[in-house]
């Protein structure tokens, strides 16, 4: 039987606080009229280090972080995929694959990256979370609060239980 609840969208409208967005106003996106020059030589610098030192992981990912968090996704997903060519099982830059396809609308990319988290660290919070976000997204509210129901059991004082119980109240409002 097919789920015909609304499905709630759990997001964050504020603007990031970070070297990009430091002074821009929530109606403004960057542009390259509005990003400082010392964080467009700071990109340069970085690219041209990561083009010069590929194994640089550290780097290559500093690099994808800020292409991300600067909505340039298609770069930092391509930087992201050559890590995990180096380490397959880095589960920081498999969340963060799944953060930039799930922001693009690729709800399965996204599921299937949180899935491989999953089964490289079976107890990984925050991808069990996202995981019932993806859920709810799909408009699968009953797997959605299963999930998130069960962080809550499991780990009632974690940062991710109280997000988690706040998406239920969500749900059920």
């Amino acid at each position: 039987m097919e789920n015909t609840e609304e499905v709630i969208p759990i997001e964050n409208s504020k603007m990031p606080s970070d070297e990009i967005h430091t002074n821009l106003n929530n109606s403004q996106q960057p542009t390259s009229g509005n990003v400082t020059s010392e964080f467009k030589n700071r990109m340069k610098n970085l690219e041209d280090y990561v083009v010069a030192n590929p194994k640089d992981t550290a780097k290559v990912r500093e690099y994808a972080d800020l292409l991300g968090a600067a909505h340039n996704p298609t770069k930092a997903i391509d930087l992201y995929n050559s890590i995990l060519i180096i380490d397959p099982k880095r589960t920081d830059i498999l969340m963060n694959l799944s953060i930039l396809t799930f922001n693009a609308n690729n709800i399965a990319e996204a599921e299937n990256y949180t899935i491989r988290i999953l089964e490289i660290d079976p107890n990984n919070l925050e991808a069990i979370y996202n995981l019932g976000v993806i859920e709810s997204r799909k408009g699968n509210l009953d797997l959605a609060k299963l999930k998130w129901q069960g962080i809550v059991d499991k780990y009632p004082n974690s940062e991710t239980a109280k997000m988690a119980r706040e998406s239920l109240q969500k749900l059920n409002n």
